[in-house]
């Protein structure tokens, strides 16, 4: 078939359309910012809380908290809530982090009664909880409906409006509190349940409940928040002004305030800083789709199979992600490493970004955070199946083919399972 000039120049035409160059151009691309709807930030503004569930239009609310907490705060959130003219019950049956099997018992709890306003006040499982709480007294079905899956990793099965929700974060880590997302272990490994009906109504960041974490808490909260903030810089397809501010400056507080947290944790002022670090931290984790990079990707897989605290392999990961994408993102990994107070300047490129590196090592070390996966012991037989599995599947779930800096091969992925299994770092680790 002879073709005509004409149609060449429609070829040309559509090849040159910004639709086309829409995945690697970011100014052809459309933005959404989706985040809670009302953010309360203080010392002391957790006394609000029936204020705001009153606001909700709430009569009668289901607190949902850890054993823990329910000791210490339970009382004065119930008392809140009464002053306001609710009733409220609580919830505090969560072991530990959320799973399919105690998410469907928060479920059949909050479903016998006629609850018209959850508050949840703790850590990332309690608050994960209480988001399930609010979506599951209105939508139908069973929580394995709405958990994602490798075939459809980022499907919103979330239909309906959940009830009025407001949660309070006590520790400085997850930003779950600003997320549309809830994380589930389904078998060995960590899913999730996501979409813009899961954002709380109201979040109360009150640095003041974090004061009496401790330091190992601290620490592993603290390196989850930063490992959101850094994972989320590196993920340049997606880069907007919205994400780098906030990716930036959360890693600038953290670098400033995390050791003190940890070394003295009456200092409110570093108990005040984290609480916002985390608050953006988790912010542009869900901005960036989880966020997308291999950092959480292994984090979620093997924190649930070696019964790792996640805040901790968080942080164990992130300095061996951030030297495998290396190669790729030197400049961004540069900004890190002034926005962490490193000068980098006259250094050439690979150096100033593996200051970047270098200074995540000292913060963990300064923090008692390891280095490498062998301080708890997961066998290194596992590696082969492990770095084959996250090539061929999980990375799926977490977009990385499409959205990481570096690509993935079992080959090198097996290299980076086993530097950080050692937690050797190469040319960073001096």
């Amino acid at each position: 078939m002879k073709l005509k000039i004409s149609d060449l120049h429609v070829q040309r035409d559509e090849i040159m359309s910004l639709t086309t160059f829409e995945e690697n151009l970011g100014i052809a691309r459309t933005d959404i910012l989706y985040t809670t709807k009302q953010v309360v930030f203080g010392l002391g503004s957790i006394s609000k809380v029936g204020e705001q569930a009153k606001q909700l239009g709430g009569k009668k609310a289901l607190v949902v908290t850890d054993k823990i907490l329910r000791k210490i705060l339970a009382d004065q959130i119930v008392e809140s809530l009464k002053k306001q003219g609710l009733t409220s019950a609580v919830f505090d049956d969560i072991p530990g982090e959320p799973t399919v099997e105690t998410l469907r018992s928060a479920a059949s709890y909050v479903r016998e009664s006629k609850f018209d306003v959850v508050v949840g006040v703790g850590g990332g499982a309690v608050i994960d909880t209480a988001k399930t709480c609010a979506i599951m007294a209105t939508n139908p079905g069973d929580v394995k409906d709405y958990v994602a899956t490798v075939e459809a990793p980022f499907e919103d099965h979330v239909k309906i409006k959940g009830l009025p929700l407001i949660v309070s974060p006590t520790t400085a880590g997850t930003g779950s509190e600003n997320t549309g997302g809830i994380m589930v272990i389904d078998g060995d490994y960590k899913t999730w349940i996501a979409g813009p009906l899961c954002f709380p109504d109201v979040a109360i960041v009150d640095p003041a409940l974090t004061l009496t974490l401790p330091p190992k808490m601290t620490a592993g909260s603290g390196m989850d928040a930063l490992s959101h903030a850094i994972e989320a810089y590196m993920i340049t397809a997606l880069a907007n002004p919205w994400i780098d501010a906030f990716a930036l400056e959360a890693t600038r507080l953290i670098t400033q305030n995390l050791r003190t947290a940890y070394h003295d944790g009456k200092n409110l002022q570093a108990r005040y800083n984290m609480s916002w670090a985390a608050h953006l931290g988790g912010w542009v984790a869900m901005a960036t789709s989880g966020p997308a990079t291999l950092g959480h990707c292994l984090a979620e897989a093997l924190g649930s199979k070696y019964s790792i605290p996640h805040g901790t392999i968080c942080g164990i990961c992130l300095p061996h992600v951030m030297e495998f994408n290396l190669p790729a993102i030197m400049g961004r990994l540069a900004s890190i490493a002034s926005a962490m107070g490193e000068d980098v300047t006259g250094l050439r490129p690979r150096d100033a970004a593996l200051a970047a590196v270098r200074a995540v090592v000292e913060l963990m070390k300064d923090t008692d955070i390891p280095v490498g996966l062998k301080a708890f012991r997961p066998p290194m037989g596992d590696i082969p199946k492990l770095a084959e599995y996250v090539v061929k599947d999980r990375q799926r779930m977490y977009l990385l083919a499409k959205l990481h800096p570096r690509k993935l091969t079992v080959e090198n992925l097996t290299q980076t399972l086993e530097n950080m299994w050692e937690g050797k770092l190469g040319e960073s680790s001096g």
